[in-house]
């Protein structure tokens, strides 16, 4: 029993080796016959310490593929954290995209826009100054037209100019002379 619970905490090698050696302090032939047959078959078959080689080395490969088992899952947990991260990072630039997208359209958009409104205060600009312009230009015929208004009544001997024809109207003094020169220009 003893053995038993010290064989639990062995390796497999070591397990086999305690068996091998167990079989060998107890299994010695009792018949002749059986012994030749044993001797032909120990030839064929591998020695107790062959075979505890063959096991170890077995044993230190399988423990060698649970570490590379092992070490496998690692990484391919890592990579699986990695890949994680990596969607994460692809949506939010994707994100960022889209909104720089969004922001550069609108952008151009209000561009265009912004040409569409000074075309449009152009124009308008455009036509306050032609309404200014002919504002100044009626307002300097007004000017003349009152700077003529001023002088015919400021005109020495009371001679108006008539407004149409430019002749001098009769008032005041030399209404008889001007009377005749009227009544010519008037037929």
């Amino acid at each position: 029993m003893a053995s038993v619970t010290t064989a639990k905490t062995f390796t497999a090698a070591d397990k086999l080796r305690d068996l091998l050696s167990q079989l060998d302090h107890h299994g010695s032939p009792s018949s002749p016959t059986h012994h030749s047959s044993s001797s032909k078959a120990s030839k064929d078959t591998p020695k107790s310490n062959e075979l505890y080689l063959l096991v170890q080395a077995a044993d230190e490969i399988s423990q060698r593929l649970r570490e590379e088992n092992e070490a496998l899952r690692d990484d391919s947990t890592k990579l699986r954290s990695n890949v994680v991260v990596l969607i994460e990072e692809n949506n939010r630039l994707h994100e960022e995209i889209r909104s720089t997208f969004v922001s550069d359209m609108l952008r151009l958009i209000n561009i265009d826009d912004g040409q569409s409104m000074t075309d449009k205060e152009s124009q308008i600009a455009d036509l306050y100054t032609k309404k200014m312009r002919h504002l100044e230009i009626e307002l300097k015929d007004a000017k003349e037209k009152l700077s003529m208004y001023e002088t015919v009544w400021q005109a020495p001997n009371d001679l108006m100019n008539c407004l149409k024809c430019g002749a001098l109207l009769p008032f005041g003094q030399h209404s008889s002379e001007h009377n005749e020169k009227f009544a010519n220009v008037i037929t």
